[in-house]
């Protein structure tokens, strides 16, 4: 056990890199709208894969036993250094003008000296413990309160990744059409309704479970649009510290996802209530960093599509 916690531990590194660059090559080769679309189909993968992964896994388990995710995670891997090097180009170049250590801290100055970055990154970092609470209680909440079977369990869980999906399909059509104040607006309007529902569960602590459901679904649904627009909105004034900003945004946002898994395992007590409360609570906290947009980064949104890092 233990060499096997080590190896995911190095594992889990690998993937954390992964996530920042991907995201920074995004901002290194587009902005605005542009990079809206990109970042929805990577917002689909990054938002869908936590969602998908435990079924697929358990599927993995029941036919070829506990040793059959990991060969196929091995794949993937190997799947992945043949496809960057046959297909991925350098995008960014760095100037090393300074110390790494200085010009980190220079770059996380920069980073919170934009009133538009950090009020991204405010919309981004709740969601994610949203989504991850339920996330942790959803086996117990399926099969323990409401008495569904394993198998149906499988199939109800892929619901929400399915409303990922269909979020992210529609987030890439819906970027041709309106900018991304607009989609955002849009988005935490139907969070709001979402959330607004799941509170009303938690207060009654019972309700149909095609209700709840429902209400997680359109939250999960909501995320992909949210999050790949905010995202955009947060990158987008810092083309030169790309891979700095993502790397903030990203560690954040598996702070505040990790810390609401565990906060929703702590409170948790077999009662309807206390399995979505958190995700009550955090829509209408996103609601309310929306609408307090005016103190937090007044004026029109800053793009700066002449300043690719690529160039």
């Amino acid at each position: 056990m233990e060499w096997l916690l080590a190896a995911r531990f190095v594992q889990g590194i690998g993937a954390a890199s992964a996530v920042v660059l991907s995201r920074a090559i995004v901002r290194d080769i587009a902005s605005g709208r542009d990079a809206a679309r990109l970042m929805s189909l990577m917002t689909m993968i990054f938002t869908a894969a936590p969602v998908i992964a435990p079924t697929f896994g358990a599927l993995l388990v029941a036919q070829w036993g506990w040793r059959a995710p990991f060969i196929a995670i091995a794949a993937c891997a190997y799947l992945m250094i043949v496809a960057i090097r046959q297909n991925l180009v350098e995008t960014h170049i760095p100037q090393v003008t300074e110390h790494p250590v200085r010009q980190l801290i220079s770059s996380f100055g920069e980073f919170f000296s934009h009133r538009q970055s950090i009020f991204g990154l405010l919309l981004l970092l709740l969601p994610p413990a949203g989504f991850l609470s339920i996330i942790a209680v959803s086996a117990a909440l399926t099969v323990e309160i409401y008495g569904y079977s394993v198998q149906a369990y499988g199939l109800i869980f892929a619901c929400a990744g399915l409303s990922i999906l269909a979020g992210s399909a529609l987030n890439r059509l819906l970027v041709m059409h309106f900018d991304q104040l607009q989609l955002i607006g849009i988005s935490v309007a139907i969070i709001f309704a979402a959330s607004a529902q799941l509170a009303t569960i938690a207060w009654l602590d019972s309700a149909p479970f095609w209700w709840l459901w429902s209400c997680v679904c359109e939250f999960m649904f909501t995320i992909a649009i949210l999050m790949s627009n905010t995202m955009v909105v947060a990158l987008d004034p810092l083309p030169r510290i790309a891979g700095v900003a993502s790397s903030i945004v990203g560690t954040l946002q598996n702070l505040a996802g990790a810390g609401g898994a565990l906060f929703a395992a702590l409170i948790y007590d077999g009662s309807v209530r206390n399995a979505v409360i958190i995700m009550a609570i955090v829509g209408l906290l996103t609601t309310l960093i929306f609408l307090m947009r005016p103190l937090i980064a007044p004026g029109p949104f800053v793009h700066h599509p002449e300043e690719l890092a690529r160039d």
